[in-house]
């Protein structure tokens, strides 16, 4: 089944209707995983057969950039660095790379970082990053050491997202074991934790300058927090009759969320139109 380039069309279409767009990239293994280049139109690709593929990508058509066999099992991440130079992958296999954006070789390779599969990929900032793994240990690492800076065991199952709130240093955590972490990077141990949600929590994004988070589950409710008040959600919407897999913030006030259910939400005030797509891509505006 050829995977497809779907999420910038369908935005391009939402946020602009009647505009060109970009064709979709088609490709011949499916895509685990993505990543838009923050200042070029180049999107990186995790493949599930290990590789990572750079296409530039535009209305007069697509360029195929590199490809390279990065990993030996599925490569189930891939971020870009903040100034786009270079490529974070992470795999199966337990290893993480850093590859050049130009040429897609191999900058940095670090083999065998966790006891299980890595599962989650965070760029933190141009040295730190962050990797869970299916066993539910982050690691922190500094790009200028070779051993994690920090490790933390408080999650019983997968990590399944990350994001950060740089004034406080704070790494948000959600993973397959029902619970929310918050961990302040420059110390050993966990800041809070959430009451357990009963639910699988599996995407995360801060909004609302760093005052919210928003968590997407496995039964396709979105969770509303509030910074610093991390024992349980203030609110939800309901909406997706499935996981609600990612989470895509647009702007402070604005998310967009995919999840593997045949509906489209769209919510640009309080109504709720649907349309029926191939996937399912929802965008919201989200509370005041």
């Amino acid at each position: 089944m050829h995977g497809f380039f779907f999420f910038y069309t369908f935005i391009q279409t939402t946020m602009n209707p009647g505009e060109n767009k970009p064709a979709p990239l088609q490709f011949g293994d499916n895509i685990f995983h993505l990543d838009l280049h923050p200042s070029n139109d180049i999107v990186a690709t995790g493949m599930i057969n290990g590789r990572i593929q750079c296409h530039r990508y535009g209305l007069d058509g697509h360029e195929h950039l590199w490809t390279t066999r990065a990993f030996k099992k599925s490569c189930r991440g891939v971020s870009f660095t903040p100034d786009g130079s270079g490529i974070y992958g992470i795999s199966r296999d337990r290893s993480i790379q850093l590859l050049d954006t130009e040429t897609g070789k191999a900058i940095k390779v670090r083999e065998t970082t966790h006891e299980s599969p890595i599962n989650s990929l965070l760029v933190i900032d141009e040295i730190m990053m962050a990797s869970g793994d299916d066993q539910g240990v982050i690691k922190i690492w500094d790009s200028r050491k070779e051993a994690p800076v920090q490790t933390y065991t408080e999650h019983e199952d997968f990590i399944a997202d990350m994001t950060f709130n740089r004034s406080h240093r704070t790494l948000v955590a959600v993973g397959g074991d029902g619970y929310l972490s918050t961990w302040d990077i420059r110390k050993p141990n966990v800041a809070a934790m959430s009451d357990q949600m009963e639910d699988e929590l599996l995407s995360v994004a801060l909004v609302k300058n760093g005052k919210k988070a928003v968590v997407g589950t496995q039964d396709g409710v979105l969770t509303l927090w509030s910074w610093g008040d991390w024992g349980d959600y203030n609110d939800r919407i309901m909406g997706h009759p499935n996981s609600i897999d990612a989470i895509c913030k647009l702007d402070e006030d604005t998310i967009c969320t995919g999840s593997s259910d045949v509906w489209c939400l769209f919510c640009p005030t309080n109504s709720m139109v649907f349309w029926e797509i191939m996937v399912k891509i929802c965008l919201l505006k989200t509370w005041s």
